[in-house]
C-alpha cells in the first residue's frame, strides 16, 4: 500500500514541479535573453586591450586593478578572435551553459546517492527556479562559470575514480587557476582543507598548502610586475557597499550589516524546511556539514558583514545556491532510498519560494536596460567606436589630448578611441581612489585633482551620501560653481554622445570661475 501511494504522490507532484519550474524559466528568459551587463564590457575592454599587447590596462599603457577576474579575461578574449565583436554572444551562451552544467552536475549527483532518474531530475532543475541566477546566466559575466566549476571541483573531490590522482590535480592545478577566475576561490580551498583534514588525508593536506603557495607566488608575480594589487577593485567596492548598509556598534567598532542577505534566506528556507521535516529519514554527513558551513554560510555572513560586496551579492553567491541545492539533492536522495518519498514536500517548497520570488526578488525588473546584447555588439564596433569618439571630441571643442573624462560607468572606455583617458569614479578599474575613500563617502574632488580630470559626466542619484559632498549634488548648480576648490562649469553637448550622457562639468584650473 506505501508504495502504491509513492508512486500516486510522483505520478501528480513531479508534472506539477516541472510545471512550475518551466513557467519560471520562460518568464525569466524572457525578461532576460537580451540583457548583456556593464561588468561584462569591462571585460570585453581588457580583453581587447590584451589582444593588442596591453594586457592588465584599462587605458591602453596603465596598469591598473580593475581586471578581477583574468582568467576569464583570457577566455573572453579567446572568444573574441573566434567571433569578434560577437563576443557578447558567446560570454551569454557560456553563461547559460555553465548553468546548465551546475543543474547536470546536481542531477548526477542524486544519482550517485541512489536517486532514482526522475527524482534527480527534478532535485537537478530546482536552481532554474530563483530569476536572480537565470538573470547572472544571461547577464555575460564570470560568476555562473565559477559556481559550476566549484561543484565539479568538489564532486571530484568526494568521489574520485579509484587509483586516479584527481585530488592532488585539483589542489596543484585546479584551485590556482580557479583563483583567478574568482578570488572567492579561496572559501573552496579552505573547504577543501577541512575535508582532507576530517579524513587524516595528510597528503592532500600537503598537496593544498602547495596549491596555495603556488596560488600566492603567481599573485605576488602578476603584482609585481604589473605594480598594483590585483584585488585592490574589491576592496573598493566593500568601502563603497557600506552606503546602502546599516551601521552598528558594538564595543565600540563600528559593523556595516547589508540589507542583501534577505533573497538568500527567502529563496532556500522553504528548502531547509523540507530538510527538518525529514530529518530523521536523511540525517546530515560530516563531509556535507563542512560543506554547508564553508561554502553557503560563511559566504553569507561574509556578506552580512560587508566583507565582500555587498552591492553585488546576488552575483558573488551563485556557488551558494549552487551547493544548497547540491547539498539538497543528497539529502532528498537518501530520504527515498528509505523509502520516503520527498516530492510531495519539494513541491510544496517550490510554489512558497515562487510566491515569493516577485516581493522579494534582489534582482530588478521593469523594461529590459540600455545596455542590451545587441546595442553592446554595434557599439563596440570599430566603426562606431571613431564614430561615437570623433561626435565627443567635436562636442568638446578639440580640447588637446588625451582628453582625461571621469564617470562612474566606465564602459564607456570600450566606445572610445585613443583620444580619451576614462576615469572610475567608483574604483573598480582604479584603485588610487582607494587612498580618497573615507569611512563610508568618497573625497571625489581630491581624486580628481589628482588624475587630472578635465571633464566630469553627471551623474544623478550617484554616491547616495549623507550630508557630505557628493557628485550626485552637481546636477543641482548653476552653469559655473566652485566645489572642493576647483571651477566647475557645466556645458551642454550637442551632439550628445551616443551613450545617452547630453552633459559634462569641465573642470577649470586656475583661481576663481
Amino acid at each position: 500500500m506505501e508504495a502504491v501511494t509513492q508512486r500516486v504522490a510522483l505520478s501528480w507532484t513531479i508534472p506539477a514541479i516541472w510545471a512550475v519550474v518551466a513557467m519560471n524559466v520562460v518568464w525569466s528568459s524572457s525578461a532576460y535573453w537580451r540583457l548583456f551587463g556593464g561588468d561584462p564590457e569591462i571585460h570585453i575592454i581588457f580583453a581587447r586591450n590584451f589582444l593588442l599587447h596591453h594586457p592588465l590596462q584599462f587605458n591602453p599603457g596603465e596598469f591598473t586593478s580593475g581586471e578581477t577576474s583574468p582568467l576569464f579575461m583570457m577566455l573572453v578574449a579567446v572568444m573574441y578572435l573566434a567571433v569578434g565583436v560577437y563576443v557578447p554572444i558567446a560570454m551569454k551562451v557560456l553563461g547559460v551553459a555553465s548553468l546548465l552544467a551546475v543543474c547536470v552536475l546536481i542531477a548526477r549527483e542524486a544519482r550517485s546517492q541512489g536517486a532514482s532518474v526522475t527524482l534527480a531530475a527534478v532535485l537537478g532543475v530546482l536552481p532554474l527556479l530563483l530569476p536572480s541566477t537565470i538573470f547572472q546566466a544571461f547577464l555575460g559575466m564570470e560568476n555562473m562559470l565559477f559556481a559550476c566549476l566549484v561543484v565539479l571541483v568538489v564532486r571530484l573531490w568526494l568521489a574520485p575514480l579509484a587509483g586516479s590522482c584527481v585530488r592532488p590535480v585539483v589542489a596543484l592545478v585546479a584551485l590556482p587557476l580557479m583563483f583567478f577566475l574568482r578570488p572567492e576561490a579561496v572559501l573552496l580551498w579552505v573547504c577543501l582543507t577541512a575535508l582532507a583534514l576530517a579524513d587524516r588525508d595528510w597528503r592532500n593536506v600537503f598537496s593544498l598548502g602547495i596549491g596555495a603557495l603556488i596560488t600566492l607566488l603567481a599573485l605576488w608575480a602578476l603584482e609585481n610586475w604589473t605594480g598594483v594589487s590585483l584585488e585592490a577593485a574589491g576592496e573598493v567596492r566593500a568601502a563603497f557597499s557600506r552606503l546602502d548598509s546599516a551601521v552598528m556598534h558594538f564595543l565600540g567598532v563600528k559593523i556595516y550589516l547589508s540589507g542583501k542577505l534577505a533573497p538568500a534566506l527567502i529563496y532556500c528556507a522553504p528548502f531547509g524546511a523540507v530538510v527538518l521535516l525529514l530529518w530523521r529519514s536523511i540525517g546530515w554527513r560530516r563531509d556535507e556539514v563542512i560543506i554547508f558551513t564553508l561554502l553557503f554560510c560563511a559566504p553569507l555572513l561574509l556578506h552580512l558583514f560587508v566583507v565582500f560586496p555587498s552591492t553585488h551579492f546576488s552575483r558573488y553567491f551563485l556557488y551558494g545556491y549552487a551547493f544548497f541545492f547540491f547539498l539538497f539533492a543528497r539529502l532528498m536522495a537518501r530520504a527515498e532510498g528509505v523509502g520516503v518519498s520527498p516530492a510531495p514536500a519539494i513541491l510544496t517548497a517550490v510554489i512558497l519560494v515562487r510566491g515569493t520570488l516577485v516581493p522579494f526578488e534582489h534582482v530588478a525588473r521593469g523594461p529590459i536596460p540600455s545596455s542590451t546584447v545587441d546595442m553592446t555588439i554595434e557599439q563596440f564596433s570599430p566603426a562606431f567606436v571613431r564614430a561615437n569618439s570623433d561626435a565627443l571630441y567635436d562636442a568638446l571643442g578639440h580640447p588637446p589630448v588625451p582628453v582625461v573624462v571621469a564617470l562612474q560607468e566606465v564602459q564607456i572606455r570600450g566606445r572610445l578611441d585613443e583620444r580619451f583617458v576614462v576615469r572610475s569614479l567608483d574604483g573598480i578599474v582604479d584603485s588610487r581612489l582607494l587612498s580618497f575613500v573615507r569611512d563610508g563617502w568618497v573625497d571625489h574632488i581630491g581624486y580628481l585633482k589628482a588624475r587630472d580630470v578635465g571633464y566630469l559626466f553627471d551623474l544623478p542619484d550617484y554616491n547616495r551620501d549623507r550630508g557630505r559632498f557628493a557628485l550626485a549634488q552637481l546636477s543641482s548648480l548653476g552653469d559655473r560653481s566652485m566645489a572642493g576648490g576647483l571651477c566647475i562649469r557645466r556645458i551642454s553637448l550637442s551632439p550628445e554622445p551616443p551613450v545617452g550622457l547630453a552633459t559634462v562639468y569641465a573642470i577649470v584650473r586656475g583661481t576663481g570661475c
